[in-house]
């Protein structure tokens, strides 16, 4: 062995010094260390994935059955309401009424009255259910819709045994809705999202800063739009709500799954 020569040398070649052994070692562990961090960030992502499209499917979902409702809106005569929307109780969200031809025992030809519930349980927090009366209920409730009643009132007032419940799993971050009305001169009116109004005898009536005012035309479509967040961003949004809800609700808006439908009516009259 040379003079001067290194312990740590091997065979022939250049000898390593103790920092370049120690280099080389700090070098392994952030290598191993970052190969870790890597595999935890792509686990986590594809389970961030794996749940952003189960909240999506979800999404799909209810729109889907919405549409499915909707489109087949029963167009009554006799100046009869066909179409409300109004709000709750507890002015914690809205009430969506019409009659609508959905399948009974394999039979798709039935008109059903249909309430979708919209209730507010919180900021961020939407749950939505649909209500479905009976055949028999339904043909009492056209007679009471023809002597002044309305469907909030008689939906309120109906037996629960003659109610069809589904309450929806999924709990939206945000809901809304607006309709249009084709105007005689061919011209479309939207309302404002989740507007109070109610559609009869060829023209839409609602409230407009306490007065009360008339479009005439045909109810022609929906817009619906449905939102959700993912578990995470859900917790954000209630850190970030507690302290700024300007901010909150831009958050909302940015980080939130979303759903949307144009729902035209393909109802027939009776």
């Amino acid at each position: 062995m040379s003079k001067g020569f290194c312990s740590l040398g091997v065979g022939k070649g250049r000898a390593f010094s103790l920092f370049e052994v120690i280099l080389a070692l700090s070098i392994v562990v952030v290598v191993v260390f970052l190969g870790g961090k890597l595999v935890n960030v792509s686990a986590e992502n594809a389970k961030s994935m794996e749940e952003a499209r189960g909240v999506d499917c979800a999404l799909h979902a209810l729109l889907k059955g919405m549409r499915t409702d909707f489109e087949s809106v029963v167009m009554l005569d006799k100046n009869q309401p066909i179409f409300e929307i109004c709000a709750r109780d507890d002015g914690k969200g809205i009430a969506i009424f019409c009659f609508a031809t959905v399948a009974d025992n394999g039979e798709p030809s039935v008109t059903r009255a249909l309430c979708y519930d919209v209730l507010q349980l919180g900021a961020g927090k939407v749950e939505v259910s649909r209500i479905l009366l009976d055949a028999t209920t339904t043909l009492s409730l056209q007679g009471a819709l023809a002597n002044g009643s309305s469907f909030k009132k008689f939906f309120d007032g109906a037996d629960q045994s003659c109610k069809q419940v589904r309450k929806f799993d999924t709990v939206l971050s945000d809901f809304k809705i607006r309709a249009a009305v084709k105007k005689r001169n061919g011209k479309i009116f939207m309302t404002a999202s989740n507007e109070r109004m109610i559609f009869f005898g060829g023209a839409l009536a609602y409230q407009k800063s306490g007065k009360s005012l008339t479009v005439p035309g045909e109810l022609i479509f929906l817009d619906v739009t449905l939102r959700a967040f993912q578990g995470r961003d859900a917790q954000k949004f209630d850190a970030v709500a507690s302290k700024d809800r300007a901010k909150a609700k831009d958050f909302l808006f940015a980080n939130s799954r979303k759903s949307f439908g144009r729902i035209s009516f393909n109802g027939t009259n009776f």
